[in-house]
């Protein structure tokens, strides 16, 4: 200091003299000596002192800990509807994406990240379309107008899209019922495009979504089967089950994929791991693609005698999807511990059956030829306690079951029939022909019921085929309720649906309609430009006048001949008036100029009078021809004015 040079000295720290203000201030000692780890806990504890920036990375690491409580996520939703106008794209799906890890609801939350998310999807990427539709598949909120502008995104950025991702996509969609052809299509082309890209559960996912909402996309399940045989090993036996489901489902038949996944399934070891559940699923799935491919008897066999051991602990689905197996598949239905170990379990079953378990066991003992006593007296007691569940299916099944199998139960079948006729509206034309012939096996005859069928028949209409109309008259004519209007009313249909098999061959103009007519057809050749073949004897100048000229005076020999009725009895009776007999060819066919004459007169039964076009064109031709002299005076005349 003292030669003018500054001198920087740092000073040594002192400790303070006032020690009870230290003490006053015991949080700052916790601060110092806090670990990394409590400063974090501290910070994730507090959501209402993080900022935007900082708040989805936060709750990350807070669910990644597994620190979460539902009153603190709570306080974390608050804190997010407060920042939702501000939060990035990134952020919004991650934050959205936690809560999903979470398993936690938060509906405000919810509602604006939706919200916000729309103005902003064109900056999403691929990530993030994937981290928002599954979550909100999994906490199950279901906002149609953020998916209907995801579906508008998503296919312009499918080429950045990893396998996984279009999976879960597809995955989210089908969670939430959400169905949209269009962009389900785009997603079908790309995985069609590189299936390498796909994992074994990539392709579980793809193959449940698109069978849930039954998308038959021909190239997709082609390339899904193809690459499920070839990662098969990769599947575990509850994934097998789902795949087979999904073929089922869309009825989609891959030999070799369904004998790989069947086979895998029938081992011992697999077996043990399958559930009972799974094995009804497995047995439905296989009959619903009437599977009979090369080793199918010893499959079916293995998962016959898994599903026989665990017979008692069956549910209601279990046991009627194993009876509709066994009504499907031959190897099933002819074993006969299975079946009768079904049908004591499902007798057992029918207090606590619904409705339509009640028809589908009435269905399936017919359709087996098991006439069970004991199971039909006691569905026949338990229906009427639940008459108004049964569909219009379920109450054509269940007459139609009873019927097949010669049980005549009035009662029954009374109130059966007056549930009918309240749904009567409901049914369709083969439910209508499956009723009224059940009922005409038992001759079993309800005037209530036979005249609501009458009205439903015409209300149905055109819906109608012609083996529904068949069935139903047939119906009607058993139970001897056919009425004369009925009748007509079949004969109507036939016609018309005749009509329509026949005309639906050709491409139809309506245009020319009127050329589609036969006779304006042949009385119309001369006018363009066809000559008519000369009968024996005839020459183009005879005055028989195929010249297109009407006569001007006809006599009755001539009237009679262009008259259809005379020219029709005349070739009945053998005679030559213009129509040759049947099997001969006695004289030449119409002329044209008959046809004219015909067509241009009035009928006496009351035809009215039909100006032909040819006829009018003739007469303007004419009259143009008188006037063009006249017109070639007047010009002479102005010129010699003139000169």
């Amino acid at each position: 200091a003292a030669c003018g040079v500054r001198c920087f000295v740092k000073e040594v720290a002192q400790k303070t003299t006032a020690s009870r203000f230290e003490k006053m201030k015991p949080y700052k000692t916790e601060v110092l000596q806090a670990s990394q780890e409590t400063l974090m806990q501290a910070k994730m504890y507090t959501p209402e002192r993080v900022d935007k920036a900082n708040l989805s990375r936060t709750c990350y690491h807070m669910i990644r800990f597994g620190l979460d409580a539902p009153d603190l996520l709570d306080r974390y939703g608050d804190r997010i509807v407060e920042l939702a106008p501000s939060l990035k794209p990134v952020d919004m799906s991650l934050l959205l994406w936690c809560f999903a890890r979470a398993q936690h609801r938060h509906d405000a939350m919810l509602k604006a990240l939706c919200r916000h998310i729309v103005p902003k999807l064109h900056f999403f990427v691929a990530v993030d379309f994937v981290q928002t539709c599954h979550a909100l598949a999994v906490l199950k909120h279901r906002d149609e107008t953020l998916f209907r502008r995801v579906s508008l995104e998503v296919p312009h950025k499918l080429p950045h899209f990893a396998g996984f991702e279009l999976a879960r996509i597809v995955k989210a969609y089908a969670a939430l019922s959400i169905r949209d052809d269009l962009l389900f299509d785009d997603i079908a082309d790309e995985v069609v495009r590189r299936p390498q890209d796909l994992s074994a559960t990539d392709l579980l996912f793809l193959a449940q979504g698109y069978a849930q909402f039954s998308v038959r996309h021909p190239k997709l399940w082609l390339a899904l089967s193809d690459w499920l045989v070839e990662s098969s090993l990769d599947l575990t036996p509850k994934q097998i089950a789902g795949v087979l489901i999904s073929l089922s489902t869309v009825d989609f038949h891959h030999d070799e994929l369904i004998r790989t996944l069947a086979s895998l399934l029938s081992r011992k070891e697999v077996l043990k791991e399958l559930e009972l559940k799974q094995v009804c699923n497995v047995l439905n799935s296989l009959a619903r693609l009437r599977w009979a491919g090369e080793g199918h008897a010893a499959v079916l066999e293995a998962l016959a005698g898994r599903a026989v051991n665990g017979v008692a602990e069956m549910g209601e689905s279990s046991v009627t999807q194993l009876l509709h197996a066994c009504t499907k598949l031959p190897v099933l239905g002819a074993n006969e511990a299975l079946v009768q170990a079904l049908l004591a379990r499902a007798t057992a079953l029918v207090p606590e059956l619904g409705a339509q378990s009640l028809s589908f066991l009435v269905h399936s003992s017919a359709r087996l030829r098991r006439k069970d006593v004991e199971l039909l007296t006691k569905i026949a007691r338990a229906a009427p306690s639940q008459i108004s569940d049964f569909t219009p299916q379920g109450l054509a099944l269940m007459v139609h079951g009873y019927t097949q199998l010669d049980v005549r139960s009035e009662i029954l079948f009374y109130l059966l029939g007056n549930e009918m006729v309240e749904k009567m509206p409901l049914f369709t034309g083969q439910g209508l022909g499956m009723v009224l012939h059940a009922l005409a096996r038992v001759q079993i005859k309800n005037d209530r019921l036979m005249q609501a069928c009458r009205k439903h028949v015409r209300a149905l209409g055109e819906e109608l085929t012609l083996s529904e109309i068949d069935s139903i008259e047939a119906g009607f004519k058993d139970l001897d309720a056919l009425d004369g209007a009925t009748s007509a009313f079949f004969g109507q249909l036939r016609r018309r649906l005749g009509v329509t098999q026949t005309t639906a061959r050709q491409p139809q103009d309506p245009w020319a309609a009127q050329e589609d007519r036969l006779l304006w057809r042949i009385s119309e050749v001369e006018a363009t430009g066809v000559a008519w073949p000369l009968a024996p004897g005839e020459s183009r100048s005879s005055p028989t006048a195929r010249d297109g000229e009407l006569p001007d005076e006809e006599s009755a020999e001539d009237r009679d001949k262009s008259d259809l009725w005379a020219l029709w009895g005349a070739a009945a009776d053998g005679s030559d008036g213009g129509l040759g007999g049947p099997g001969t060819n006695a004289g030449p066919p119409t002329p044209p100029s008959q046809l004219r004459e015909y067509f241009s007169k009035s009928e006496r039964i009351g035809r009215p009078v039909k100006d032909l076009p040819a006829r009018a064109a003739a007469g303007s031709r004419e009259s143009e021809a008188e006037e063009k002299p006249s017109r070639g005076r007047k010009r002479r005349g102005r010129r010699a004015e003139g000169s």
